[in-house]
């Protein structure tokens, strides 16, 4: 979530802990999508007919029909229809199938966990992704491994409550590291580090690492 002020990011904090997440598992993705259309297939069936579950495309008009819930205005205003989809969705959902694409990133990694959602994966290199921002994906996110892929709605069926509390309760504090905060309208700056300083800290700390193998290396061909 990008350019909401602290209040508001507050406020989308307590929604995702609030909310009345109906879905056990939802997914929003294209059913084709280069080497990864065999496993959406196959998640796709897995979703199909489960009354608890939900399969959306991102060309469905699931972003603009009428819903049951209300939303802040701060969440609807001027976005896209594919964030009012993630928004619709994924705030409904305890899991989201997060398959990889023409890449093993994918935007929808991110907007579940910006909605209190914990995501699933299905390749692990997934996992190497945002560290900066992620520093433990395993405490955020469920892995299927390849031979489980079919069996991937059964495996989070028999998941304990105590494990996907405490899934959530992680995803919680790791979701202010993914916003993109704006100053306060009271015109106080804004007093919470969000996604763009981490990001800085991290390249900022990254070249300082270069640097000193850099000076390190310089030093013993001197020697």
């Amino acid at each position: 979530s990008s350019g909401l002020n602290d209040t508001e990011c507050n406020a989308l904090l307590k929604t995702t802990k609030t909310s009345d997440r109906n879905y056990l598992v939802s997914a929003v993705f294209h059913p084709s999508k280069g080497d990864s259309t065999g496993l959406r297939t196959t998640l796709m069936e897995l979703l199909r007919g489960q009354e608890d579950c939900v399969y959306s495309d991102p060309d469905s008009d699931i972003a603009t029909r009428k819903e049951n819930h209300s939303y802040p205005n701060y969440l609807l205003y001027d976005k896209p229809k594919e964030y009012l989809l993630s928004i619709k969705v994924y705030l409904h959902s305890v899991f989201s199938f997060q398959p990889s694409g023409l890449s093993i990133s994918r935007k929808g990694m991110i907007d579940s966990l910006a909605m209190g959602c914990i995501p699933v994966f299905f390749d692990e290199r997934q996992w190497s992704l945002y560290h900066w921002h992620i520093p433990e994906w395993e405490k955020v996110s469920v892995m299927i491994k390849p031979e489980d892929h079919h069996r991937a709605l059964k495996i989070l069926r028999g998941m304990s409550q105590k494990k996907i509390q405490e899934y959530q309760r992680n995803v919680w504090r790791v979701m202010p590291r993914l916003f993109l905060r704006r100053d306060n309208e009271e015109g106080g700056r804004r007093t919470v580090k969000d996604a763009f300083d981490y990001a800085m800290t991290g390249i900022l700390t990254e070249a300082m690492r270069r640097s000193s193998f850099v000076n390190v290396s310089r030093s013993e061909d001197s020697n």
